[in-house]
């Protein structure tokens, strides 16, 4: 099956403050988070906030937690902040078993991410 139907990204720039919401549907995989690393890569590195909207989400694995600790990174050195949000029950499992809910801001939806950027929580 072809890897690339299985995981859609879009990518909306918002702002200001500057902020990209990356929509990621399907399964974020092994196979597939060259996909989401491919959509991310052409967001500018320094100064934005990358909120990845996992509404449409329904499986990840552990290549996909690392992608996130990577983008985390990624983001954190450029002077921008990664956000979790509308995570479902399975990939909230899996961010949560792994304890990467401590090190990766999670919420509740896009909105609230919104909210604490143009309200400057950081």
């Amino acid at each position: 099956m072809d890897e690339a139907r299985l995981l859609s990204v879009d990518l909306e720039h918002t702002g200001p403050p500057p902020a990209v919401v990356v929509r990621v549907d399907g399964e974020l995989d092994y196979g597939t988070t060259p996909c989401l690393l491919a959509a991310v890569g052409t967001v500018p590195a320094s100064g934005v906030d990358l909120i990845l909207d996992l509404t449409g989400l329904k499986f990840c694995d552990s290549s996909a937690l690392g992608v996130l600790v990577s983008l985390h990174k990624q983001t954190t050195a450029g002077g921008g902040r990664l956000y979790l949000a509308s995570a479902g029950p399975q990939v909230l499992d899996a961010i949560t078993i792994t304890s990467l809910d401590q090190l990766l801001r999670v919420r509740d939806s896009v909105d609230a991410v919104r909210h604490e950027i143009e309200i400057g929580i950081s």
